[in-house]
């Protein structure tokens, strides 16, 4: 059979559910009060911090006021609230209105005109508030020591009130008071060391934001130097690749041009150098350029990087283009770092490019010294028929004195630590001396291309027109 439910357990059932959605309600409506409360506070305390206390301080007041005006206040033997002690009331309270300014000064004026409220005789359970909140005040911004001070001029106040309001038990009175005052400096104390601990993580945050900042343009100017830097390493590259090979051709198609009716052979022996010349530019400017690809994909595939052991190549086109070259090896022939032995190919290529193009038909001499931690490169060349011998003694510029590749190679000589002079001989031609430290930029000294060792001397003439930079 159904359940059935009398009238009354349902009139009980629905009064509980009202009243729970009654508290619910007042809760919510409790909860959103509190907020908009401390919304408009905190909009207040940053709107400006002395209109705050000094509102702060009205509020005190006021209600310290209804209490002295209200039926609680006791009758005589207390003393009655009248003008004397409005005004020691209103002093000892509106004082807290410069609590933030001056924590000390509040804590001392309030607790003194407290003081001198109570032993006028008036009600002691007036005031505490002022001198307790002042004190709060002292605790949570300024030292401990400050602190201290603060606390024997609140102490006493506080004591003599609770031991005229509970006469009846001292011992416990003073123990709960001192206990009170030593609790509540505590916990201000706690909130302090908070607030300084937060402050410092804020300036270090700060400090930590701006390193970030600086550390981000640091590393933005480092990365366009490093682009600039390998602009100026392609350029000079592609420089060196081109001023090489086309030289060569251009030699070799003069030639073949000159003797292409006479003599078919040389004609076809030139064509031929121009050919691999060609090939060879290219596939090193496709690889020069590849590095400015955005995929940094290479399709012709990786290519050996310029080195000493490559030289030979350079060595055969040189010849190829009419120059006599003789090729004089000393020391025990090793390994080189990579950027040192990049840069020693290269000079000598630039070199041997200026006498194809400055000093066709000479006689030249590429010496190469192997030694302990330096190694030593000598370009030496008669002159050929672009110079007639004793105009640079004269005081007479070659092109080859003032190009741009020269700037070059004292360039590359000089960020690997190492040396380059260059100029004209005595007797005509030029000659091109190098010193570089074998595994790059080292301690010490380098020593100068001038003073080469004594079987590289005993190969290359002195040199007596040096133009290298200091």
């Amino acid at each position: 059979m159904p359940t059935v439910t009398s009238a009354p357990a349902h009139a009980a059932r629905a009064a509980r559910g009202e009243a729970r959605t009654a508290r619910r309600s007042l809760a919510g409506m409790s909860a959103a009060w509190s907020a908009a409360l401390i919304s408009a506070w905190r909009w207040l305390a940053a709107l400006n911090p002395w209109l705050v206390d000094s509102v702060l301080a009205s509020v005190m007041t006021a209600m310290g006021l209804r209490l002295a005006y209200g039926h609680r206040y006791p009758p005589p033997p207390v003393r009655p609230f009248d003008g004397f002690g409005l005004a020691l009331s209103v002093g000892s309270l509106m004082v807290v209105a410069v609590r933030r300014r001056a924590p000390l000064a509040a804590v001392v004026a309030s607790s003194g005109l407290v003081a001198v409220f109570e032993a006028s005789g008036y009600w002691v359970a007036l005031n505490q508030l002022g001198p307790q909140f002042a004190f709060a005040t002292l605790a949570t911004t300024r030292p401990p020591r400050q602190a201290a001070i603060g606390a024997l001029c609140v102490a006493p106040v506080i004591l003599d009130s609770n031991l005229r309001l509970w006469p009846d038990d001292h011992l416990d009175t003073i123990v709960s008071t001192l206990t009170w005052v030593v609790l509540l400096w505590v916990f201000c104390d706690g909130i302090r060391r908070l607030g300084e601990q937060a402050r410092t993580l804020a300036d270090r945050n700060a400090r930590l934001a701006e390193l970030t900042v600086r550390l981000d343009r640091e590393q933005a100017r480092n990365a366009e130097c490093a682009v600039q830097e390998e602009r100026i390493r392609i350029a000079r590259e592609l420089h060196d690749v081109a001023a090489h090979h086309m030289s060569v051709i251009a030699v070799q198609a003069e030639l073949a041009r000159f003797v292409f009716d006479a003599d078919a052979r040389a004609a076809r022996a030139a064509l031929g150098v121009i050919a691999d010349t060609g090939r060879e530019v290219l596939a090193e400017m496709r690889y020069l350029l590849s590095a400015l690809r955005i995929d940094g994909a290479d399709d012709a595939g990786p290519r050996p990087m310029p080195s000493l052991s490559r030289v030979a190549e350079v060595v055969e086109r040189v010849r190829a283009s009419g120059v006599g070259l003789d090729v004089v090896v000393t020391g025990v022939e090793r390994p080189l770092s990579e950027g040192v032995d990049v840069c020693a190919y290269r000079i000598v290529q630039e070199s041997l490019t200026n006498i194809v193009k400055h000093a066709p038909g000479a006689t030249a001499t590429l010496a190469i010294d192997y030694q302990p931690t330096h190694i030593g490169i000598a370009v030496v060349d008669d002159g050929g028929n672009a110079v007639p011998a004793g105009c640079a003694g004269r005081g007479i510029a070659t092109e080859r004195d003032t190009g741009q590749g020269l700037i070059g190679m004292r360039e590359r000589a000089r960020i690997y630590g190492g040396t380059l002079t260059a100029g004209a001989r005595p007797r005509g031609g030029f000659e091109v001396a190098l010193m570089l430290p074998a595994w790059g930029a080292v301690s010490g000294t380098v020593p100068a291309a001038a003073t080469l060792p004594a079987a590289l001397s005993a190969t290359v003439p002195t040199i007596v027109a040096a133009t290298a930079e200091p």
